[in-house]
């Protein structure tokens, strides 16, 4: 269970951390001239949820978890390109990664290697998330790759107008890590 209460402020005016000659200008009825914006909120509220929940069975050679579970790979922290899972809020204190509704999948097929399955059910099977890593640990180092199709959404505001865009793109991943331990 995960329970956050701010205190003091929570509802901030981002125009007031612009510098002036990036505020948009806005219309303010019809047949007015543009103005600047002189507001646009942003609220950090208090919650409660529950922050995972999960089954998990074991074997010899595998670990399958169902569920709301804490899926977070590479060592990246706010920037982490092969974590399509946890997208990170640079504006939130917390660092809080919120846990995924998904089916796991560990295969332990020999001494030191992994692979990892994972799949993350979304409105259409074409936007269901598909990742996968295959993992080599030697001494204090590992090596893995990832393979990743998910559906990636983009969101902005159109200049001068301010007015608000999303898209969708399919996208494609692969990528590469390598983890050590200096000391």
């Amino acid at each position: 269970m995960n329970v956050r209460q701010f205190w003091g402020q929570t509802t901030f005016n981002l125009v007031n951390y612009l510098p002036e000659h990036l505020i948009p200008l806005v219309p303010v009825s019809e047949d007015a001239p543009l103005q600047p914006l002189n507001h646009f909120p942003y609220v950090v509220q208090d919650t409660f949820y529950i922050d995972n929940m999960y089954l998990q069975l074991y074997g010899k050679t595998f670990r399958l978890t169902l569920g709301k579970q804490p899926i977070s790979p590479g060592t990246g922290y706010v920037w982490n390109p092969t974590d399509i899972f946890n997208v990170k809020d640079i504006m939130d204190p917390s660092y809080e990664q919120t846990c995924v509704k998904a089916v796991g999948l560990d295969l332990y097929p020999a001494n030191g290697n992994s692979v990892f399955l994972a799949v993350q059910p979304q409105n259409t099977l074409e936007s269901t998330m598909l990742y996968t890593r295959i993992r080599q640990t030697m001494a204090a180092m590992d090596l893995s790759l990832s393979i990743a199709r998910f559906t990636w959404s983009e969101s902005g505001f159109a200049p001068v107008t301010f007015i608000p865009w999303e898209l969708s793109f399919k996208r494609f991943m692969t990528g590469a890590a390598l983890s050590a331990d200096i000391a």
